[in-house]
């Protein structure tokens, strides 16, 4: 932020000395420097109006590494895992007999016809 601030005060004297010394060249150049100069200021008030911020609390490095939990992981799978199979097998089980039916049916009407 001060780094900013001197770099445009430099910019900004740089510029008012080279208007002074520009007095008696053509009005376009003044235009052009007057301009520079006018930028200059504008940028200067944005920084100095724009939003600070402040850190309200620095990062503490943690004693020691987060890393996965493994255990629980692993009962977490072995359980989803199970309860995902005795589903599936049900939900088979539940096809397998509904085509059975399916094909009882189809074979009394077969027959009565």
């Amino acid at each position: 932020d001060q780094y900013i601030s001197n770099t445009l005060e430099t910019y900004k004297n740089y510029y008012f000395n080279l208007l002074k010394n520009l007095e008696n060249s053509s009005s376009k150049d003044c235009e052009n420097i007057a301009y520079l100069y006018n930028s200059i200021e504008n940028a200067k008030l944005n920084l100095e109006t724009s939003t600070k911020f402040h850190i309200l609390q620095y990062p503490e490095i943690p004693d020691s590494p987060s890393k996965p939990k493994k255990k629980l992981i692993l009962i977490v799978s072995t359980i989803s895992g199970l309860f995902i199979s005795i589903f599936l097998a049900f939900f088979i089980e539940w096809i397998n007999e509904a085509r059975k039916r399916h094909q009882e049916e189809q074979f009394k009407n077969e027959q009565t016809t």
